[in-house]
């Protein structure tokens, strides 16, 4: 198994490589039709993921099964939160999807038994606290926002 530092440039160029990506294809969408950009996105993510290629190793069948039952929960789970958050307004629906990467840590935790560091113990309750606290800041208010009025 390769270290996680031979990993990290390579990670590294990755994510410069996905930011030039959207840094590009926002200004495209300034500029250019939506099936364009989409276009040179799919363009763009095809250039950051070439590199990968060399070191392919095809998954058996019962890992595109999971592969498959992982991408059906996730579209399941986007559609339904999507659809979920039209009955939201914008400040608690922010909020709500702030809570996204601790529930995330939490499931790893229970289902998984994933190790948390101290740094993501941190991020969870600073998450936690800011969320809180703005909850409580929208229930204090006594005004109506501008998206109810």
């Amino acid at each position: 198994m390769k270290s996680t530092r031979s990993a990290a440039p390579v990670l590294g160029a990755a994510a410069l490589m996905f930011f030039a990506m959207a840094l590009f294809a926002k200004e495209a969408s300034l500029r250019l039709p939506g099936p364009q950009v989409a276009f040179v996105r799919f363009l763009s993510g095809i250039a950051t993921g070439a590199p990968a290629l060399r070191s392919w190793v095809p998954p058996t069948q019962r890992e595109w099964a999971l592969l498959a039952a992982v991408g059906v929960t996730s579209v399941v789970a986007q559609v339904g939160f999507t659809w979920a958050m039209r009955y939201v307004r914008a400040a608690p629906a922010g909020a709500i999807a702030q809570l996204t990467p601790v529930g995330a840590l939490a499931l790893g935790w229970l289902v998984h038994g994933d190790r948390i560091t101290p740094l993501s113990a941190a991020g969870a309750a600073l998450t936690l606290t800011a969320v809180s606290w703005g909850a409580w800041r929208m229930s204090r208010a006594t005004q109506l926002l501008p998206e109810d009025a």
